[in-house]
């Protein structure tokens, strides 16, 4: 009974650890994990060689930095209630967010390196087909063409399956940086339109941390699509290499074959989206403008509203006074 109390004790504890595990390194799936390695020869990976990884890092501890400098000189907070309300919980997302983010960037570079490879064979294999070979070489021809039409059904199938692995956390990263940079901007403006309110020194330490967390939210949000971006592009460039060449052209063994890749390349579209509510691209970029611009205008209309009634409240209560003085 003992040996079995000690056993399920231990499973508890290697579960917690690793589901601590999975949280902290937001770690692929496992089928993800094999069919990466199946497809692309490549292990999961954190996304810490990359340079962007401690790009992020450097710009998360600036930041960090910055955030508790402004609470323990404008506020009365003590350095551990800092710590404890602020700088911790804010580290703990930033550091699952950044490796979440490097992981996705990691992913979509090794499944567009393999896709660049298959184009390259591709547009190799066209151009030798096009010039015309001799039979045995028809046949050499048709197996590489097999080979391809194999590798690239494999990719996409993978590439469907890393969008679903990261449809959630791609959508939750987007609409926080957006809601970010919203408040950054809406931060600005509100110092702007109050600026009799707060202190000069206050003010410019505002404009400056704001400016820093807005470019640094647009530039993890600019990697982000551009990543995506290029794998799409990857998935598609490989049918219209097929369409640049004149397959007509090819020999008879090949033309069918050809034309039969063709068609499931044409009919093969791939979109990487946020769990499915939008595409993420470079177009995502443009309208997360127009959304930023758009609702921070509104807020600064609620703001201008609020300070233009506040102000009014205070002119009309002395004259209201003085007119009751009068009739008395």
């Amino acid at each position: 009974h003992t040996h079995t109390h000690t056993h399920t004790g231990h499973k508890r504890m290697s579960y917690k650890r690793l589901v601590c595990r999975r949280l902290i390194n937001a770690r692929h799936s496992v089928r993800f994990a094999d069919e990466l390695n199946r497809g692309c020869g490549r292990t999961v990976e954190s996304g810490r060689h990359l340079l962007e990884f401690w790009l992020r890092t450097a710009g998360s501890a600036a930041l960090l930095c910055m955030v508790h400098f402004k609470y323990q000189m404008f506020t009365d907070m003590s350095t551990v209630t800092i710590a404890v309300d602020t700088t911790v919980p804010l580290c703990c997302y930033m550091f699952c967010g950044s490796t979440m983010e490097c992981q996705y960037a990691a992913a979509c570079g090794a499944l567009t390196q393999e896709f660049a490879s298959v184009n390259r064979q591709v547009g190799d294999l066209s151009r030798e087909l096009r010039a015309g070979r001799g039979p045995r070489d028809q046949w050499a021809a048709a197996d590489r063409l097999t080979r391809l039409s194999d590798a690239h059904c494999r990719l996409t199938r993978l590439v469907r399956l890393f969008n679903d692995e990261y449809g959630a956390p791609i959508f939750f990263t987007t609409v926080g940086l957006l809601l970010c940079q919203i408040f950054t901007m809406n931060d600005i403006v509100s110092v702007v339109v109050i600026s009799d309110a707060f202190d000069a020194a206050y003010e410019r330490y505002t404009y400056v941390i704001d400016v820093f967390s807005w470019s640094f939210a647009w530039f993890r949000l600019w990697w982000i699509c551009y990543r995506a971006d290029e794998l799409a592009a990857q998935v598609h460039l490989t049918a219209k290499i097929m369409l640049e060449n004149d397959i007509n052209s090819f020999p008879e063994k090949t033309r069918k074959m050809a034309l039969d890749f063709l068609d499931q390349l044409l009919h093969r579209y791939v979109r990487i989206t946020a769990w499915g509510f939008y595409d993420v691209n470079k177009e995502l970029l443009f309208m997360v403008l127009g959304y930023q611009f758009g609702l921070c205008l509104i807020c600064t209309q609620f703001t201008t509203s609020s300070v233009q009634l506040v102000n009014n409240t205070t002119t009309v209560q002395p004259n209201s006074t003085t007119a009751i003085e009068k009739q008395s």
